[in-house]
């Protein structure tokens, strides 16, 4: 098995930023939802739980239709964390173009067919988008479409596979929408009522019902019991304060990543901490991990001092870091700076959600 590393840095330094697509405002269901981040994975894209009381009203997909060989998945894009790109046999469908995003967290939905898939090809209603995730399609639309290898889509501008259309071939030319225009003229971006996802797919290719992720991460506030509960297996939390010397009523800004036994090593930066919001952003960009949980089925979690892992001292001890000290004599709490953990869980937990796969 390989080591999956959630290292960012690389990324950022190589992504370049336009302003030809400018950030837009999402809606109030997909600005608050609990979970938001999700990190670089080598090996897929992370998965992230939305749960929203109006999406749940829309009619969903019957994938069983489909069989075996067709997943759908809900997440985020961040701008230096997240991948933009999918798996084979998958597409990521994204409000905004996620090449020239420099906006906050982006809701995104990913699909993947199979080779096993009767026809290879399957499509999906203006309703069903909607019932997927925290894609608005009302207000802003769909304006990325990130597809695999073997991978095209076929977007109409009606709601129901009819209208105009278009196919997009790959991610970072067709798939930045504002490019592509209907053969009327009228550009794409936003208004991409329905789609069919295509694929040609050597035999035995598919994805899996995670989409390929193994990871995933969600971001939110808790209050003190919510930060104590112990994580789902296979993750672990971070609280950018001690709950256990908070009262019942403080609230707790937290971010937990999980982790199945895909992985040998789940590796954790200096600059995915900072993209967790457990450092600072701004100013001296200070640490504020002073409490770590641990979930069932993670073999150890080891902490630190060091930005990448090897320099400083480490520990490995989980729960209240308030007056606990490295080898090096420092203090734990708000020092910790990067961290590796191993999960042996089978299934990806969605950090709370359990329906992170529709």
């Amino acid at each position: 098995m390989s080591s999956i590393d959630l290292e960012l840095a690389p990324l950022v330094n190589e992504q370049v930023v336009t302003s030809e697509e400018q950030p837009k405002s999402f809606s109030k269901t997909a600005r608050t939802v609990a979970a938001i981040g999700s990190l670089l994975s080598l090996a897929a894209v992370a998965a992230l739980s939305y749960s929203s009381p109006s999406s749940a009203a829309m009619a969903t997909t019957n994938l069983e239709s489909h069989g075996s060989d067709l997943a759908v998945c809900k997440g985020t894009y961040i701008q230096g964390v997240t991948v933009r790109s999918a798996e084979d046999g998958c597409a990521i469908v994204s409000n905004g173009d996620m090449y020239g995003w420099n906006g906050d967290a982006m809701p995104t939905i990913t699909y993947c067919v199979g080779s096993g898939d009767k026809d290879g090809k399957v499509g999906f209603t203006y309703g069903e988008i909607k019932s997927h995730g925290e894609l608005d399609m009302d207000s802003d639309g769909i304006s990325g479409i990130s597809p695999g290898r073997y991978t095209n889509v076929i977007v109409y501008s009606g709601r129901n596979f009819d209208g105009e259309s278009v196919t997009i071939y790959n991610a970072e030319d067709d798939g930045r929408l504002w490019r592509k225009k209907y053969p009327s003229g009228k550009t794409v971006n936003d208004n991409v009522g329905s789609f069919e996802i295509v694929t040609d797919l050597p035999s035995g290719t598919f994805a899996g019902k995670n989409c390929g992720q193994s990871t995933s991460v969600c971001m939110g506030v808790h209050k003190k019991g919510a930060a104590l509960y112990a994580p789902d297996n296979g993750c672990i939390s971070f609280a950018s304060v001690d709950p256990t010397a908070k009262s019942e009523g403080a609230r707790i800004k937290m971010a937990t990543v999980c982790a199945t036994n895909a992985a040998d090593k789940v590796s954790i930066n200096y600059d995915s901490l900072m993209a967790l919001n457990m450092i600072q952003k701004g100013g001296e960009k200070l640490n504020q991990i002073s409490y770590i949980g641990r979930g069932e089925q993670v073999t150890y979690v080891e902490s630190f001092e060091g930005k990448n892992f090897g320099a400083g001292s480490s520990n490995l001890q989980t729960g209240s870091m308030v007056g606990q000290k490295y080898p090096s004599g420092n203090l734990i709490s708000d020092n910790v700076n990067s961290v590796h953990f191993q999960s042996f869980a089978p299934t990806l937990a969605g950090c709370g959600n359990k329906d992170i796969i529709m």
